[in-house]
């Protein structure tokens, strides 16, 4: 089974896991196509091929499989990791608006109209999500979209402008309302006949952020370097390794022999 992976910097995790994982499965190694940020949004299918519509792109592409272009019909499933299904997007908003009646010093006011708009657009103009429904409206083969990893815990503790969102959204109320919002994405993403997949639950602390051990050491898409200590939002190989093992029966259709993640 041929597989076509496609994603931003979140690729790398996997991509940089995959050696391992195949020699622990036998597992037939995918394309990875990637391009770092929302780049990704300067692509479209034109006969066939999923295309980019700039160098950059372009130039990504080529560096991480070789090729320029994606001809859809020598997979036979995508998958496409990225930032579209995350906290990150979803706290920002929530942290920087508040809705009419709820109104703090620090925040703007907003309606509950404009904030439900603003989760639902930022779906697909996502570099994720267009992509996503590219190929879904362009072949009948399987699409599925992974979540965004949680950041790591150490966030908690970071003093950066997300740390301090992260940090005042850190309650039963305030989780199990950006858990619904979540869970209200993947079901816009799912209605356009695209199949969701989250991480993996033995990788987050509580439900809520990812393990400090899976978000050290994290390298860029291309495996040269580190993102520095305060990165928090970019996962490591071992995290790479721990997601093939979840999505890994579900993407193939069969199970697969894997060892328990340390």
């Amino acid at each position: 089974m041929t597989l076509c992976m496609i994603g931003n910097s979140h690729l790398a995790a996997p991509k940089l896991a995959w050696e391992a994982f195949a020699q622990e499965t036998g597992a037939a190694e995918p394309d990875f196509y990637g391009s770092a940020r929302d780049t990704m949004l300067a692509t479209t299918v034109e006969n066939g091929r999923l295309v980019a519509l700039s160098d950059t792109v372009a130039r990504n592409f080529m560096a991480s499989a070789g090729r320029d272009s994606i001809a859809l019909e020598e997979y036979e499933g995508f998958i496409v990791i990225s930032s579209t299904l995350g906290l990150r997007s979803l706290v920002a908003i929530l942290h920087q608006h508040a809705r009419s009646g709820e109104a703090r010093e620090t925040r703007f006011v907003a309606s509950d109209a404009a904030i439900s708009a603003a989760f639902d657009d930022m779906v697909f103009q996502s570099a994720g999500g267009h992509v996503a429904r590219l190929l879904r409206r362009a072949t009948d083969k399987p699409v599925w979209l992974v979540d965004r990893p949680q950041p790591g815990v150490g966030i908690l503790t970071a003093k950066t402008a997300m740390a301090d969102a992260f940090a005042t959204l850190n309650t039963s109320e305030s989780r199990s309302a950006l858990d619904g919002l979540l869970q209200r994405q993947r079901d816009k993403v799912e209605a356009e006949g695209i199949a969701t997949l989250r991480q993996p639950a033995d990788t987050l602390q509580d439900g809520w952020l990812t393990l400090e051990r899976f978000s050290q050491d994290a390298r860029k898409l291309h495996g040269a370097a580190a993102y520095d200590a305060e990165d928090h939002f970019h996962m490591n190989a071992t995290y790479g390794a721990a997601l093939l093992r979840a999505i890994w029966p579900t993407v193939t259709g069969a199970q697969v022999a894997v060892a328990t993640a340390s």
